[in-house]
């Protein structure tokens, strides 16, 4: 009797188009030396996109589409331009 032994690599996790936003969006918020979470920024990208979709009564798979990398980091300078004009961890006047 022969034995077959198979080995296979690990599989890596699949690449999701939300994923990969996530990382564009991270990677512009590390270049303006701010840190994010990745789950709270997920969720950002989704309602934008949910936005976009509703408002111009698309798919939400069209606003995907229109939610490209150029997008994603103007989200992540628009949060970064907030943050800086908040000062967050700042204490308020007394």
């Amino acid at each position: 009797m022969v034995r077959m032994v198979c080995h296979t690599a690990p599989m890596s996790p699949r690449r999701t188009w939300l994923g990969d936003r996530i990382d564009v969006f991270v990677a512009e918020a590390q270049r303006l030396n701010l840190s994010c979470a990745r789950g709270p920024v997920g969720e950002q990208i989704q309602a934008r996109v949910t936005a976009v979709a509703d408002t111009m009564g698309v798919t939400k798979a069209t606003a995907r589409r229109e939610s490209g990398d150029d997008l994603i980091r103007e989200m992540a300078c628009s949060v970064a331009a907030v943050l800086a004009h908040e000062k967050p961890g700042s204490d308020p006047p007394r």
